[in-house]
């Protein structure tokens, strides 16, 4: 064999040797995409989902800043099977509202029919009570009744207590907001404890207050129609009763959007459902603890419970219903956007910003609220539909 045959042989061999390697590398890069795929299918939350979970919204940043645990089991949000929220086959359940509806004793006691939010502590329900009793008004008045305001409920009550286990499906509407657990808890901390008791706001005084069992699936005890037991109760169970149970539940930390969806669900008008805030970091309560108004301090959240949040196994067992309960609402209500039509739901979400933000220009100042911006007491709130929730609803209905 001359020199010109051993290079040719050579060459031969070294081409035969690249296209080979070449097949290896594709083979290898398809196996992965494959399997990449496969993974991005079996997670619940793929890109995509963050993508519509974070849609205008922050979600994701803010369930990391409450130190919600990174590491979630995938297989018990799975087994939820999380559902869309229906469409309300039915008109509006308007019904006669009780005698005294706005009295303490009458919209804590049970109801089989009418318009029933459940109020959650620190979760923005304050604001959201007057939003119901805004829509249970003006339908009222639309729908030319006899009476001013359909039945409703909208203090803080559990379901259970309420025997909304016994409502009639059909002649109510039950639904709630809920947020992020470890904001919710931070929340009513600051509030009850650091701005009413004047406690200092340390990590010790927080992990101590806690330690209360009223923490332990705060959400799965308050919701659940039946009640629910910590100790004894399932919180898969409960989790997926309670999703049935209920027509719609909202967001905190996606309000608006949670609003305009419920407004579709119900075929309800945009201006049905506007609101100024009742309560605020920096501002005051409503001024019935000890008939006196309180600051309310800014709440936080420091390195140190957030950390405590993100690792503590003690107090991720005790909230696991809970956070499990959050992470599902967040998928169904995209799943309730995606079955409305998402482009039109965020059509009239960019509407319904552009009608809040007139609202806070224009009646901002005007309100009169049950505590004045100096901290003084008023005798009486000028246009607040109860307490301090649905003030300035003439005023909305103006603007």
């Amino acid at each position: 064999m001359n020199i010109k045959q051993r290079k040719l042989g050579f060459l031969s061999s070294y081409k035969t040797f690249v296209i080979v390697t070449i097949l290896i590398v594709i083979q290898v890069a398809i196996i992965k995409l494959s399997n990449l795929q496969t993974c991005h299918n079996n997670d619940i939350f793929s890109s995509q989902t963050k993508e519509d979970l974070n849609h205008n919204t922050d979600v994701a940043f803010k369930i990391q800043k409450a130190g919600v645990p990174g590491r979630f089991n995938y297989t018990d949000l799975e087994s939820i099977n999380p559902r869309g929220f229906p469409i309300w086959p039915r008109e509006f359940p308007c019904y006669k509202p009780d005698l005294g509806w706005y009295l303490t004793k009458v919209v804590r006691s049970p109801a089989s029919e009418g318009f029933l939010f459940v109020k959650e502590m620190k979760t923005g329900s304050s604001t959201v009570t007057g939003i119901t009793l805004r829509i249970a008004q003006r339908i009222a008045q639309r729908t030319s009744q006899r009476f001013k305001m359909c039945k409703s409920r909208f203090d803080h009550s559990m379901a259970g207590d309420l025997k909304y286990y016994k409502r009639d499906k059909k002649r109510s509407f039950l639904w709630t907001v809920i947020r992020e657990p470890n904001r919710r808890a931070t929340s009513q901390f600051f509030h009850f404890e650091v701005s009413r008791e004047k406690v200092e706001p340390s990590d010790k005084n927080f992990r101590e207050y806690l330690s209360h069992p009223v923490f332990t699936d705060y959400y799965l005890r308050s919701l659940a129609t039946g009640g629910y037991n910590p100790e004894k109760g399932n919180h898969l169970s409960a989790v997926k009763r309670i999703m049935k149970d209920y027509d719609f539940i909202g967001i905190t930390e996606r309000m608006d959007e949670s609003l305009v969806v419920l407004a579709m669900i119900l075929d309800l008008e945009l201006t049905d459902i506007l609101y100024l805030s009742a309560k605020g970091n920096g501002g005051f309560d409503d001024g019935r603890f000890e008939e006196t108004c309180v600051y309310i301090v800014p709440a936080y959240i420091s390195p140190t419970m957030e950390t405590f949040f993100r690792e503590n196994d003690i107090w991720k067992n005790r909230t696991k219903g809970d956070h499990l309960l959050y992470k599902v609402v967040h998928r169904s209500l995209d799943m309730t956007i995606d079955a409305l039509g998402r482009e039109k739901v965020m059509e009239k979400l960019t509407i319904f910003k552009e009608l809040r933000q007139l609202v806070e220009s224009e009646c901002k100042d005007k309100v009169i609220y049950p505590c004045d911006a100096g901290g003084r007491r008023r005798r009486k709130a000028a246009g607040c539909l109860w307490n301090d929730s649905g003030c300035g609803n003439k005023c909305l209905d103006n603007a």
